[in-house]
């Protein structure tokens, strides 16, 4: 039950269990009414943690390598629409390649980021790349190649002495068992 009483500081909300409410608390009170108690959910950890993706970003400049261009443009646009990043500027360089030219919000750090440009059908991939990169995915274990070749087998027997075991003697004809007469009748009729 919960209740509203008139104090000196104004008013104040008062909540009790059900077996604790009595009429004295109900005569004292301005207002009541029956209310059921919810714990409120957990709060949702963000998927997007600005530290992360500014650690990664961090280190992929520190090692240049251009297949990595395009998870820096993302994490950069990325920590552009956190307003970590502003963008000051883009250009192409003489190569013709477009660069954006971001600055820090907080450190004023500038940063040089090539646009890859990317294709709506590349951007599966690149996702990828930023996911691994910021460890929002595990990557996948390469399943182990199985031996091509080789027949699983309990024992390990020479080859020879398996064939041996397989060739089993051919059953005896009718000629050899005694059963001529009952061939010479099939063949008459």
């Amino acid at each position: 039950m919960s209740r509203l009483r008139l104090t000196e500081d104004g008013m104040l909300r008062e909540d009790y269990a059900c077996d604790v409410w009595s009429a004295d608390l109900k005569e004292e009170s301005l207002v009541y009414w029956k209310t059921s108690f919810r714990v409120p959910p957990p709060k949702k950890e963000e998927p997007f943690k600005e530290r992360n993706a500014e650690i990664a970003f961090r280190g992929l400049l520190e090692n240049p390598d251009p297949s990595h261009r395009n998870t820096l443009f993302i994490l950069a646009v990325m920590m552009e629409r956190k307003r970590l990043f502003v963008e000051q500027g883009a250009q192409r360089d003489p190569q013709g390649n477009l660069m954006r030219i971001y600055e820090h919000k907080d450190s004023d750090e500038t940063f040089l980021v090539y646009d890859p440009e990317l294709n709506l059908d590349q951007i599966i991939d690149v996702q990828q790349e930023v996911g691994l990169q910021l460890g929002w995915i595990q990557p996948e274990p390469e399943p182990e190649p199985e031996p091509e070749g080789e027949e699983c087998s309990d024992s390990e027997e020479d080859p020879a002495d398996a064939q041996a075991e397989t060739d089993e003697p051919e059953p005896l004809s009718d000629l050899e068992s005694g059963n001529e007469d009952q061939s010479e009748k099939e063949e008459v009729s």
